[in-house]
């Protein structure tokens, strides 16, 4: 798992500096914002390559499946019933996920379709995010600092010190298992979405 924010960010946003580098306890908190952020969004924002994955065609009127993860960096290849096809005249694909077939660069899906049959498509491919988005970072960052400031700096005024230190700070994470409500609006649009075939 990647950590989708850093000391270092909490730190120039609140104009501080803590005593350890790295502190334990906002390591761990860092960590768990963004397995929660995962949660979440039912993904990660990290980049996977040579994904295989194996989707059933449906016949006539269907000609476009929707692969599992997005966005889609690189499709390596596409296999109809063991068939290696070629990209632009036989298929095109999308970032967005979706796999077109088509029939020298024409779609047609009355004419050009997947083969009706159980796992007659093989695609591999790569997906994600090369680097962690600006916007997952933001909230990564907005959340732990918002937990910082309910908790381990129950009893310390932001801005009065130069320094802090967390040692010895308790943090009860069964009380911040869920993210707060305006985090989870800004990641409702990553959320991922079911594949399927159209």
């Amino acid at each position: 798992m990647v950590d989708y924010t850093t000391q270092s960010n909490i730190e120039n946003y609140l104009n501080i500096t803590f005593n350890q580098n790295p502190d334990p306890t906002l390591a761990l908190m860092i960590s768990h914002c963004s397995s929660l952020i995962d949660a979440y969004c039912n993904r990660d924002f990290t980049q996977h390559t040579g994904e295989v994955e194996y989707h059933d065609g449906l016949g006539k009127g269907h000609n476009t499946i929707i692969l599992r993860n997005y966005p889609v960096l690189k499709v390596t290849s596409v296999k109809e019933d063991g068939t290696l096809l070629t990209e632009t005249e036989e298929y095109v694909w999308y970032e967005d996920g979706r796999i077109v077939k088509c029939s020298n660069g024409y779609i047609d899906p009355k004419n050009v379709y997947w083969k009706a049959k159980a796992k007659v498509i093989e695609v591999t491919y790569d997906y994600g995010y090369t680097s962690v988005p600006a916007e997952i970072t933001t909230i990564c960052t907005h959340v732990v600092i918002e937990w910082l400031k309910r908790w381990a700096f129950k009893f310390t005024e932001i801005g009065s010190a130069d320094n802090i230190s967390l040692s010895g700070v308790s943090i009860n994470f069964k009380e911040i298992e869920i993210l707060p409500e305006w985090a989870m609006k800004r990641l409702n649009r990553y959320k991922k979405v079911l594949a399927g075939i159209i």
